[in-house]
C-alpha cells in the first residue's frame, strides 16, 4: 500500500445524490468509484446529466482528500468549503486524462459513459478543478457578506398613529348597546 500518493481522480456521482448533498460540508464518499484509494489522493466529485436544453452536462460537486479508504468507501477533508453544483460547460473539454486509453473527453459519447469509471487526471486538470473550486468558494462568500449586509442595514421609520380616547368609546358602544 502505498502512503501520500498523490494521485488526482474524477469520480461520478448520480445527480440526484448531488441535489441531496447541494450546500453541505462532505467528507466521505461511499460506493466502488470511492474505494481503493490511497492516503493523500484527491477524489473531484461530479455529477452529470443532460440539462433543460438536452444538453450533455457535468457538474463538479467539490473534491476530498483522501485519509483513509476501504473497498467501497473513501474519508477525508473536504478541499473546499460545501459541495456546490456547479457546471463546467466549456472547461470540460480542457480537462485531460492519464492511464486511459483516451486522454481527454469525446463530443461525440455521452459524457456520462466517458466518466462512468473513475478516471486518473493530470496535475493541470487537477489544478484547473481546485481553482474553480476556490473562485465559486470566494464568489459564494461574497454573496453571503453582501446578503448579510443588505439583511443587517438599519433602517429609520417614521410611523404616525392615531390616538384614540378609550373614554370616548365607551360612550360610544353604550349608547349603541343601549338603542337595541
Amino acid at each position: 500500500m502505498k502512503l501520500n500518493s498523490g494521485t488526482d481522480y474524477l469520480v461520478l456521482w448520480k445527480y440526484p445524490e448531488a441535489l441531496r448533498l447541494d450546500g453541505q460540508v462532505v467528507t466521505r464518499g461511499v460506493g466502488t468509484h470511492s474505494g481503493g484509494l490511497n492516503r493523500g489522493d484527491r477524489m473531484f466529485v461530479i455529477a452529470s446529466r443532460k440539462d433543460e436544453s438536452h444538453k450533455d452536462e457535468l457538474y463538479l460537486l467539490g473534491a476530498i482528500k483522501v485519509w483513509r479508504s476501504g473497498l467501497d468507501w473513501a474519508a477525508g477533508p473536504s478541499l473546499c468549503d460545501e459541495f456546490r453544483i456547479i457546471p463546467l460547460k466549456s472547461l470540460k473539454w480542457r480537462l485531460r486524462f492519464e492511464q486511459t486509453i483516451l486522454s481527454k473527453l469525446s463530443k461525440t459519447s455521452p459524457l456520462a459513459m466517458q466518466v462512468r469509471a473513475r478516471r486518473r487526471l493530470t496535475p493541470e486538470s487537477a489544478r484547473l478543478l481546485l481553482n474553480l473550486l476556490h473562485e465559486v468558494s470566494i464568489q459564494f462568500r461574497r454573496l453571503q457578506q453582501k446578503i448579510k449586509v443588505q439583511e443587517g442595514k438599519i433602517k429609520q421609520v417614521l410611523l404616525s398613529k392615531r390616538e384614540h380616547s378609550r373614554k370616548l368609546w365607551v360612550q360610544a358602544l353604550g349608547s349603541v348597546v343601549t338603542r337595541y
